[in-house]
């Protein structure tokens, strides 16, 4: 009798941990309602509800007029902002479209979800890819206008991303191969001409400062990869280390690291084939 009294208090408990913890997770859904974290809000909500469905016969009646309003004010905020929010606040756009995307790709994967919300049947997947993907393009269009190219690339690139499951968006793609050239051009030359002044100014011959020069080189090489060798970033010049014969070649000769700056460092371990090594130094080398 005290082991079935056992099993049974155990049972209990069991059940009401359940219990808990389903009102634990509406609960929170709600705080994160009044927080205004709405997409945390309905992922919790629908993390609740999954657990509840999974039960035969599970009545909402006293929670569904509640969830559905807690919806109702989610969409809409998110609606109002699209429709009110100036032309070119593109982030808030993009932000507001991004969540009803993230929330109809949640509930609509749901038995369920008509009891609390129609979002999936005013709201084609197809729709909001689009728009999201318009604003991306246009955030894009006003960086190129002022010569951002680097943000024009990135906006681009999002939009065809998002709409890559249905094809191309306009010419994004194109394009974000355009701006992400420009750019990677533009960057590289400001990180040669970087390494070129710390070289015309390093008269004092200072180890700091060619490493310095060293990783400049190295990172017009590195940001222009894509597109091939940038000048003659990956063989910089014969006279950036004066002092590396002081390197033995045991010591310098065919060693690797994770950056060509290393290569100046008998004691380090650059990027494997990076050629560093002076014509007139061919005692020292990293490759």
């Amino acid at each position: 009798m005290q082991k079935i009294r056992s099993i049974l208090s155990v049972m209990l408990l069991l059940a009401c941990a359940l219990l808990l913890a389903g009102c634990a997770s509406l609960s929170t859904s709600i705080s994160q309602f009044e927080k205004g974290n709405y997409v945390t809000s309905v992922r919790s909500t629908i993390t609740y509800l999954d657990e509840k469905y999974k039960k035969a016969g599970y009545d909402d009646s006293d929670e569904r007029n509640a969830i559905r309003e807690r919806f109702r004010i989610i969409e809409s905020s998110y609606e109002s902002t699209i429709k009110n929010v100036a032309d070119r606040e593109y982030d808030k756009k993009i932000a507001a479209y991004s969540a009803l995307l993230e929330i109809r790709t949640l509930l609509a994967s749901r038995s369920y979800y008509a009891r609390y919300t129609d979002l999936p049947e005013r709201y084609s997947e197809l729709v909001l890819r689009e728009n999201l993907a318009g604003q991306y393009y246009l955030k894009a269009g006003a960086a190129a206008a002022v010569k951002n190219n680097r943000q024009a690339a990135i906006g681009f690139a999002a939009a065809s991303d998002t709409y890559q499951k249905y094809g191309d968006y306009k010419d994004a793609r194109k394009q974000a191969g355009k701006y992400k050239y420009a750019a990677d051009n533009q960057d590289a030359g400001d990180y040669y001409r970087q390494g070129q002044g710390l070289v015309a100014r390093n008269q004092q011959r200072s180890r700091a400062m060619y490493r310095d020069a060293g990783q400049a080189f190295y990172n017009a090489y590195n940001v222009y990869r894509d597109h091939g060798a940038y000048k003659d970033a990956r063989r910089l010049p014969t006279n950036i280390a004066p002092w590396a014969p002081s390197c033995s070649k045991s010591a310098a000769t065919n060693r690797t690291a994770t950056s060509p700056a290393a290569c100046w460092d008998c004691s380090i371990s650059a990027l494997p084939g990076f050629n560093m090594a002076p014509a007139a130094m061919p005692t020292w080398a990293c490759t």
